[in-house]
């Protein structure tokens, strides 16, 4: 028999809803009933103040050239710890308010459904940026990846993550590590021949990585377990813009694509 979730999909015209990310956020941007390897976070509306229509419409024209500012002479690094190679930019301030925005609704969206993650160099500093379409849909992501390097008491025992695994202070349990990717999408369908401009909806999502319809969603085909990197990768889901990062309090962009 089959399952609920691919009888919804079925019904609403999505194919291959195991191993296509496109597939995953046409239903996630269409419907309010959540297949059982999603969590709801938190997209808590007084987190982005602004007008950020602008903003993504900018990102979906331009990608990268619209969210850098000057290349950065900072170095996201910590000793021998790289976190991130040059060239690095510096962001706009405009981005800069949305981007913080949304590292704050994945601590909340962690929070809420009951584990913790918090902004430092061992866990949450990045996510990963990026556009597509879907039917009348344009969407703009970014993919977070939590518990970055973990200390290797529970997680990733046998796993070498180099020095900026060194005297990490960041110990998910099992079950927080099994929804260490977080991603966040805001959609929205113009209609310019009428010139229609529709504001964009934001939410947030949790994916479970022990699911299939999610480890197949990842960079390896390791089975999840506390020896699982569980680290999904952005361009299942779309074209990758750069990689958004969190340092010193101020976002940065690197790893743009050529």
């Amino acid at each position: 028999m089959k399952s609920l979730w691919v009888t919804m999909l079925a019904m609403k015209g999505v194919r291959d809803s195991c191993f296509r990310g496109q597939s995953l956020l046409k239903y996630l941007t269409s419907t309010e009933t959540l297949p059982p390897f999603v969590k709801k976070g938190r997209c808590v509306a007084n987190k982005t103040l602004f007008d950020f229509s602008a903003l993504l419409r900018e990102i979906r024209d331009k990608g990268a050239r619209a969210v850098c500012h000057n290349l950065s002479q900072k170095n996201l690094q910590y000793g021998s710890c790289i976190l991130a190679c040059n060239p690095v930019y510096s962001v706009r301030e405009s981005y800069q308010r949305l981007f913080l925005s949304t590292f704050d609704m994945v601590i909340e969206s962690m929070d809420s459904n009951g584990y913790k993650t918090e902004l430092n160099r061992f866990d949450l500093f990045h996510g990963h940026l990026f556009h597509t379409q879907v039917d009348c849909k344009e969407i703009v992501g970014i993919l977070f990846h939590c518990y970055e390097y973990p200390n290797s008491d529970v997680i990733l025992k046998d796993v070498n993550l180099g020095f900026c695994q060194a005297h990490s202070c960041c110990s998910p349990s099992l079950e927080e590590w099994r929804y260490r990717n977080v991603i966040w999408v805001a959609w929205w369908c113009d209609d310019a021949t009428v010139g229609i401009y529709r504001p964009p909806t934001q939410k947030i999502f949790l994916l479970d990585g022990s699911h299939k319809c999610i480890s197949d969603l990842r960079v390896d085909a390791t089975k999840f377990g506390p020896n699982c990197p569980n680290t999904v990768w952005e361009g299942h889901f779309g074209n990758a813009i750069g990689d958004v990062y969190h340092f010193e309090g101020d976002i940065y962009l690197a790893n743009i694509p050529e």
